[in-house]
């Protein structure tokens, strides 16, 4: 978003000073699968994030909560790593996103959301969260890929982003 902000020692994960979506962008944590980010820093990172659970605010609306899911289940298949702590909170996340997904807004949202559901049910292998992310993905896909194979939004960016999901 070409904003820089520097945090010093601690990162505030809710920083409001550039506005809502660069806050969001904060926690979707899509820069962990950059090329050449260094595992330890992630693992910091993600580490830091959990201990300030309590007190998080965007990081758990519903769209964030999916894309850092996607992001943080990518970044353990990617460096090889199976941690308890981890896998708890991404189970904690999955069954609050489970809970809260975003029927209202529909679209791209509740397309993320099942894609979510879906990374969490395989890497944690949880039925439940399988049959939710079955369920939308199904009914979304049906709507949302057009017979030509493009996104319904007729948006160049939509369609890249459910095409890159669905690869």
């Amino acid at each position: 978003m070409n904003l820089a902000h520097d945090f010093g020692g601690k990162i505030d994960w809710d920083f409001g000073g550039h506005g809502k979506l660069w806050a969001y962008n904060l926690n979707y944590f899509e820069y962990l699968n950059q090329a050449g980010f260094p595992k330890e820093k992630g693992l910091a990172l993600m580490q830091d994030y959990m201990a300030n659970f309590g007190t998080l605010q965007n990081g758990f609306e519903p769209f964030p909560n999916s894309l850092r899911l996607i992001s943080w289940i990518k970044f353990m298949v990617a460096q090889d790593l199976n941690t308890p702590d981890i896998n708890d909170f991404l189970l904690t996340s999955a069954l609050d996103l489970n809970d809260k997904l975003e029927y209202h807004l529909l679209g791209n949202h509740l397309l993320e959301n099942g894609f979510a559901l879906y990374f969490a049910a395989a890497w944690l292998n949880e039925p439940k969260l399988y049959r939710s992310a079955r369920r939308i993905l199904r009914r979304e896909l049906r709507e949302q890929v057009l017979a030509d194979g493009a996104h319904f939004e007729r948006s160049t960016m939509y369609h890249a982003l459910m095409l890159f999901r669905l690869l």
